[in-house]
């Protein structure tokens, strides 16, 4: 599976771009992926014109040689999925029903979901363990149960690319410890991407990284060498400093 972005630029208006002339070239061996940098660094749009919410002022997306904003919504789903952790889910509903809104392209107009894709349901409820919390309303989970919930959603969607926008945030220890595992799980049949400026998280899961800053991307290569040649570059302070106060 590749994923190439050639030239692509956007911005929310065309005298203000976010991204600039962003090209990449991504290959099987280079995931898990993290897309580093600050704040405001353009990380989140740069996931948005990936998985095509957003359409770039120039340039394209391919995924296995498919233009992404040329394909249909059901046609998207099948090649890329998404999580962000601002984005609005129905809370009065039950959790069986968020992972399924995933599959949304199977329904049937009469009779719902065929049985082979509840299975499917309950097979990656199961594998992450929350089969327990199928009945529970979304509204009452924790932070940490809502993220395995939407991470079940994006699996059963199989996309070939999963995409997971600031992971770590609102984790706490534990659940930001299960993730590394999780990530590690979907690496099996998936390629994925992840943002992050969550160092430790980014350096534990990571084999390769994408240092990005002001929209620009800064370096593309190994995670180790990231954080030897080109943190500074990205975050504005030295790696030894970081780990000096952080001990990584």
């Amino acid at each position: 599976m590749s994923l190439i972005l050639k030239n692509v630029s956007f911005g929310y208006k065309k005298d203000k771009q976010v991204l600039h002339d962003i090209s990449l070239n991504l290959e099987g061996d280079m995931y898990p992926l993290a897309i580093v940098g600050p704040n405001g660094s353009g990380k989140t749009t740069l996931l948005k014109t990936i998985v095509g919410i957003y359409r770039p002022h120039t340039g394209k997306v391919l995924i296995d040689g498919k233009n992404i904003h040329r394909l249909s919504a059901k046609e998207r789903a099948s090649l890329v999925g998404v999580l962000f952790p601002d984005r609005a889910y129905a809370a009065s509903v039950p959790v069986i029903d968020v992972i399924m809104a995933g599959m949304y392209r199977y329904m049937k107009p009469i009779g719902g979901y065929p049985r082979n894709i509840i299975r499917q349901a309950y097979d990656v409820m199961n594998t992450l363990g929350i089969t327990h919390l199928k009945d529970r309303l979304f509204s009452t989970l924790s932070s940490g149960e809502r993220q395995l919930v939407l991470t079940a959603m994006v699996m059963l969607q199989s996309p070939k690319v999963i995409l997971l926008d600031e992971p770590t945030s609102f984790l706490d220890p534990y659940h930001r410890y299960m993730l590394v595992d999780i990530i590690r799980l979907l690496s099996e049949k998936h390629q994925v991407i992840f943002t992050s400026h969550d160092i430790e998280f980014v350096k534990a899961v990571s084999h390769f990284a994408v240092g990005i800053k002001d929209g620009k991307i800064i370096y593309t290569g190994k995670t180790d060498m990231f954080l030897q040649s080109a943190f500074e570059k990205v975050f504005g302070i030295p790696f030894t400093e970081y780990i000096g106060v952080f001990g990584l």
